[in-house]
């Protein structure tokens, strides 16, 4: 079966525009947070090593924590992105795109109380996309990129993406006994969405609408934990993260060739159900 061609494009493009480091990222989305958690490759579930980790994890185990804490982090990615593209028999080529670095802070709280309550909170980029792929032009020796090759020619023209995903996370761990601990979340994000040009739309002649306006959007969700010591030094930790919900993002847009258009989308974050072991082998000086 042939699929048309403006959904080959639509799927093209889109495989673009989620171009990510792979060793930083699930998909979009950050496999771990802050340099303490990113140095154990995302793992954390059954531990409690540091606030920020701990907090984004398993909000249950800020309760092992060994006192209270306030942490911030910056890390920067330094990813290499580039597209290439090439049609059998014809042109082919590649364009590197110009957005390199990406700065991710995170900032991590918890204060233990003489109770058995522990109190939490988490500010953190968790998840996001970004390029900027220029423009080639066709030449007679087909030595260019024919998805960035102008939209009046067949391509795409240049492709910019940027999505941004901060998460908020006031979070609660009861200890009811001193092996088990239970917590819970509620998380607040805010997500900025830019794409250019707008695949999701159906293109007119002149090509596809722009999407260069920052589009915002509001959504929260919750997060469930629980950790459990079965012995001095092994844990075990199960977490439940809700779907994160989201308004629509919407954008007053125009074709290329001035035409107006409104169109609106939806790019939720999916649930996450997770279960971690942990042992230390040497006690902590």
């Amino acid at each position: 079966m042939q699929l048309p061609k403006r959904l080959r494009k639509f799927i093209l493009l889109l495989l673009v525009l989620l171009s990510l480091p792979a060793q930083a990222t699930n998909g979009h989305i950050l496999h771990g947070v802050g340099p303490i958690n990113q140095s154990m490759g995302g793992a954390g579930i059954a531990t409690s090593i540091d606030a920020i980790g701990a907090n984004y994890n398993n909000v249950s185990s800020i309760a092992f924590l060994d006192r209270s804490a306030l942490e911030f982090s910056m890390e920067l990615f330094l990813p290499d992105r580039s597209m290439s593209g090439s049609i059998s028999g014809g042109p082919s080529g590649t364009v590197d795109s110009k957005t390199r670095a990406a700065i991710l802070p995170s900032f991590g709280l918890v204060y233990k109380t003489r109770s058995p309550w522990t109190f939490g909170f988490m500010a953190m980029g968790i998840a996001g996309f970004g390029v900027d792929y220029p423009s080639n032009s066709p030449t007679p020796a087909g030595n260019f990129n024919p998805l960035a090759a102008p939209q009046s020619a067949g391509g795409f023209g240049s492709i910019y993406s940027n999505y941004q995903l901060m998460q908020l996370t006031p979070s609660v761990a009861y200890q009811v006994t001193p092996d088990l601990s239970l917590g819970v979340g509620l998380n607040v994000n805010r997500a900025s969405f830019v794409v250019d040009p707008w695949p999701a739309t159906p293109p007119d002649v002149s090509g596809f609408p722009t999407g260069t306006h920052a589009s915002v959007s509001w959504g929260w969700g919750f997060t469930l934990g629980a950790t459990y010591k079965l012995f001095d030094r092994l844990k075990l930790g199960l977490v439940f993260k809700s779907p994160q919900w989201f308004e629509h993002y919407s954008w007053n847009s125009q074709y290329p060739d001035g035409t107006p258009e409104n169109f609106r989308f939806n790019l939720g974050h999916p649930m996450t159900i997770g279960g971690g072991i942990s042992y230390q082998p040497i006690a902590p000086t």
